[in-house]
């Protein structure tokens, strides 16, 4: 098992890099050296300039640069290609092991989130059916994006949580597809980028950063999970003339009124 593993590795990630060198070689050797040799032999060339003269000079100096006493230029040029080829094969290999480690990193959450739609709602948990497509009247509604900021301002205003959109309460999923529709670009950027103008206009762009979304396959729905930290500042929802302070207690959010606010923020000193 051990063996076959180690063949296996080599093929994922050693053999580019020889193969990335080989290429490198070959390239120094057969294209380089001879591409010097002609633009070299143009340059001491005295000879009158026509289309010619050009093809049977750079006949000679290509064939030129492959005779034996020519060697010692070769390996030079073999050597400068190999590097080259050795450079390229590494960072692809870089570049693929990163990769590796991300479609493992994200098959893991997906399974996080698969478990935590088994597990339902609790504190640090809500589930949104979507993020703008009104469902009880067939088209999106700028209210319901309003209502998810809700929720977002409840956790950064508490202990932070996680937001699974596309999903029931009951945990069935509903998927994507209606919210992509009922935007310009339906696409995961077009959901992200509306995603983030809302939390800017109603949160405030410095809570952006705050808000980590990923997406996920279950079957053949996609859903989307939003990681909410807590904020360092108080959040409010801006709601026309007023702002709104909202918190997540057990696993409802719910808005306080002045008096409420300001007990609240005295007894929590991360807000201080």
């Amino acid at each position: 098992m051990n063996i076959k593993q180690t063949i296996l590795d080599w093929k994922l990630n050693d053999r580019p890099v020889l193969i990335h060198t080989l290429i490198g070689i070959l390239a120094g050797f057969f294209l380089l050296h001879p591409i010097t040799m002609v633009i070299y032999g143009f340059e001491i060339s005295h000879a009158p300039v026509t289309l010619r003269s050009i093809i049977d000079a750079s006949m000679e100096r290509f064939i030129h640069a492959f005779y034996l006493h020519m060697m010692p230029m070769s390996l030079v040029f073999i050597i400068i290609g190999g590097v080259f080829g050795l450079s390229s094969g590494l960072y692809f290999r870089k570049i693929r092991k990163q990769d590796q480690k991300l479609k493992i990193q994200h098959n893991q959450l997906t399974e996080s989130v698969r478990s935590i739609i088994k597990n339902g709602e609790n504190e640090n948990v809500e589930f949104k059916r979507s993020f703008r497509y009104d469902y009880r009247i067939g088209h999106p509604e700028k209210s319901m994006e309003v209502l998810l900021m809700h929720s977002v301002a409840g956790f950064m205003n508490s202990k932070g949580g996680i937001l699974i959109i596309g999903v029931e309460k009951d945990g069935h999923i509903k998927g994507l597809a209606d919210d992509y529709f009922s935007l310009g670009r339906k696409t995961r950027e077009g959901f992200e980028k509306r995603f983030s103008e809302a939390i800017a206009s109603k949160l405030g762009s410095d809570i952006c950063s705050l808000v980590h979304l990923a997406f996920h396959e279950i079957g053949d729905m996609e859903i989307c999970s939003v990681y909410i930290e807590k904020a360092h500042r108080p959040v409010y929802i801006r709601e026309g003339e007023n702002t709104v302070f909202f918190l997540r207690t057990g696993n409802v959010h719910q808005p306080l009124n002045t008096q409420e606010t300001v007990e609240y923020l005295k007894t929590n000193h991360r807000f201080k």
